[in-house]
């Protein structure tokens, strides 16, 4: 057996626009086989685990799934390391990158002046969509379906007193 140093496990997020804490992030520890041996959140992670030597990994997630459609961004990022008996092992730092597709819908100038309180945007990948406020420019992620992913914005509400869709 050796020991595997988990509070050394350095986590960095890549691409984030707003302080986001990690601490809920799961961690994901499988032997190379692909089985899974544990798996904790970063802030409850213990400082070290005894594993029979071999090759295993360890993956970050920002959540436990990657919702269809959400407000927050999903985070990814892993590394394998090998466990030597009788020795303590400190896996390198893990980055966690952006899996979804981050987009944001914003209007400004004289349309933005001209639309009514009831003006809204709805943006839809495959089967996921979400509406919101078209004044709201918070940032949508969805989860990509494929390697080619198309999109659709649909704008409708009042402007200039008239109703309107795009």
């Amino acid at each position: 057996y050796g020991l595997l140093e988990l509070s050394g496990i350095g986590v960095s997020v890549e691409e984030i626009t707003r302080a986001t804490s990690t601490d809920n992030f799961v961690v994901s520890l499988s032997k190379a086989s692909g089985e899974q041996v544990d798996s904790w959140t970063l802030g409850e992670m213990p400082q070290t685990v005894e594993l029979r030597a071999g090759s295993y990994r360890v993956n970050v997630a920002s959540a436990a799934n990657h919702a269809a459609v959400s407000r927050e961004g999903y985070f990814v990022g892993g590394d394998t390391f090998d466990i030597v008996a009788g020795q303590t092992t400190t896996p390198d730092p893990v980055t966690c990158k952006l899996e979804s597709l981050k987009v944001s819908v914003e209007f400004e100038g004289e349309i933005l002046e001209a639309m009514g309180a009831d003006c809204q945007t709805t943006v839809s990948l495959a089967d996921a969509n979400i509406t919101v406020a078209a004044t709201d420019n918070t940032p949508i992620y969805f989860r990509p379906q494929d390697a080619r992913n198309t999109l659709k914005v649909v704008f409708e509400g009042t402007v200039d007193g008239a109703a309107e869709r795009f």
